[in-house]
Formats: C-alpha cells, sequence, structure tokens
C-alpha cells in the first residue's frame, strides 16, 4: 500500500449527521466509515462503468447550479463514451494522440 494522504470533501449537514449517526452506532470514527466506504467502492467487483451509474445524483446546493449543470454535462459526455465502448465505437490511440497534436498545433498558431 502506497503513502497515505488527505482529501477534504463538502457535504451539506444532513449528510454529515446521517454520517455521525451510523460511525456512532457502528462504533467507528467518521473518517473509518468514509475510508472503509471508498474502499469498499473501488474493490467493487462490478464494472467501473456500472459503479459510475450506481452513484446517487448530489443534492442540489444553493448558489451551484452552474456547477451543477456542468456537472451534469460531463456525467451525459461520459455515459455517451460508456455507450460507444458499448457499441464497440472506438477510437485507436494513436488517433487520438495524433488529433490532439493537431487541435494544438492549431489553436498555437
Amino acid at each position: 500500500m502506497g503513502k497515505q494522504q488527505a482529501i477534504s470533501v463538502s457535504l451539506d449537514s444532513d449528510w454529515m449527521a446521517s454520517l455521525d449517526e451510523l460511525a456512532v452506532r457502528l462504533g467507528c470514527s467518521r473518517e473509518q466509515l468514509i475510508r472503509t466506504a471508498v474502499v469498499r467502492l473501488l474493490d467493487e467487483e462490478a464494472p467501473m462503468d456500472e459503479l459510475w451509474k450506481s452513484l446517487p445524483e448530489p443534492p442540489p446546493q444553493e448558489g451551484l447550479e452552474v456547477l451543477d449543470d456542468a456537472a451534469k454535462a460531463l456525467r451525459d459526455v461520459i455515459q455517451e463514451g460508456i455507450d460507444s465502448a458499448e457499441r464497440g465505437e472506438l477510437v485507436d490511440h494513436g488517433d487520438v494522440i495524433a488529433d490532439l497534436r493537431r487541435r494544438r498545433r492549431k489553436s498555437a498558431a
């Protein structure tokens, strides 16, 4: 196992209260509960696209409508890519790199 690193996650007060209640019920700390949940998610045997589809939509937060729209657009693009891959519509890695280089040269000009 590699070096441990800290992360920060913002949750609304209702979710924090639910985490704290569950941690007390299970007799562990909030950190232990979250670490266990993340490890279980990453250790699942289901394909990652199935895990992606199973994640709940985050609750809307006041003032973040623009970010919510961007997150939805990102999820839609990712799902479109997953669907294309499942249909066998794949692009060769070399073709992708060549296209990115062309775009980079074009934007630099």
